[in-house]
């Protein structure tokens, strides 16, 4: 008998460790929002229970932490909040918030519940969902004295003015995906961007001395 009651007790124990939740329904309001990879804290999507959202740009190997704020109470709260791959569904991270996950793919589904029974049925609750990149805030990206940028917007070439030598230029569209990149060129690089769609894009610059910085720029028609 005390055999029996400890492996029913360790059953119980990881299958609520492990809880996963899925969503039935696409937030209406924010049904995609792109990541704010700058380091502040973004304000992504207010959901209701069992509602998703998409949440594309997020760049591999980062590290991202997911807070929650109930509207009701306009006090945080511990949402349980489930990450999934936008490509096969897999779940790369759940839990209460505050948690943070490792990006392995630059597009993922947040998945909101009040808690981890996953009832769509259980109370009514709206929660506003947040991120904040950790990776390009330990790495001090948001810095005014960072490498000059221009033109902005751009059209057939981008240059970066630094006062370190730069070990790596990338730029990264929407989706996360790396779509030109140029490594060691120097304290002046000049990148060739008339393949470049016209559109929004994200530029992150690493310096031999083991700063990054990361912003938005735009590709003119």
């Amino acid at each position: 008998m005390r055999t029996t009651l400890f492996v029913l007790c360790i059953i119980y124990t990881t299958a609520f460790a492990y809880s996963q939740c899925e969503a039935a329904n696409q937030d209406t309001m924010d049904p995609s929002v792109v990541a704010d990879n700058s380091g502040i804290v973004q304000a992504m999507a207010a959901l209701e229970t069992n509602e998703y959202f998409e949440l594309t740009g997020l760049l591999i190997g980062d590290n991202y932490e997911i807070t929650s704020l109930n509207v009701f109470t306009a006090s945080t709260t511990n949402a349980f909040v489930t990450i999934r791959s936008a490509v096969d569904n897999s779940v790369i991270a759940s839990g209460f918030t505050p948690f943070d996950f490792d990006a392995t793919t630059p597009v993922v589904t947040v998945h909101f519940f009040p808690d981890s029974s996953c009832d769509a049925s259980s109370n009514f609750t709206l929660a506003i969902i947040y991120q904040q990149n950790r990776t390009t805030l330990s790495l001090g990206e948001v810095d005014w004295n960072g490498p000059s940028v221009y033109p902005s917007p751009f059209s057939t070439r981008l240059s970066i003015d630094a006062n370190d030598i730069i070990s790596k230029a990338t730029i990264y569209n929407l989706s996360g995906q790396v779509v030109l990149e140029l490594i060691n060129c120097g304290r002046i690089c000049e990148l060739q961007t008339a393949a470049l769609f016209p559109g929004l894009y994200f530029l992150q610059i690493n310096t031999q001395d083991g700063r990054r910085f990361t912003q938005r720029i735009v590709k003119r028609n």
